[in-house]
């Protein structure tokens, strides 16, 4: 499986988001394609774009 990923600090970019709203997206209870390696919180990235179509979705 090779799966891509990216840290908290590189979804901050690609969402245009703070620090405080990335670490509550990774922690939130909601399905969130967020998971741990040791101490490093890691992102999807596919389940990511998953993700932002069901949030879109849900907005229409």
């Amino acid at each position: 499986m090779n799966a891509k990923t990216i840290t908290p600090e590189e979804l901050m970019e690609i969402l245009k988001i703070g620090r405080n709203s990335a670490y509550e997206l990774v922690h939130s209870e909601s399905f969130f394609p967020a998971f741990r390696i040791g101490r490093k919180i890691l992102i999807n990235v596919d389940k990511l774009d998953d993700w932002l179509e069901q949030q879109e979705m849900t907005e229409e």
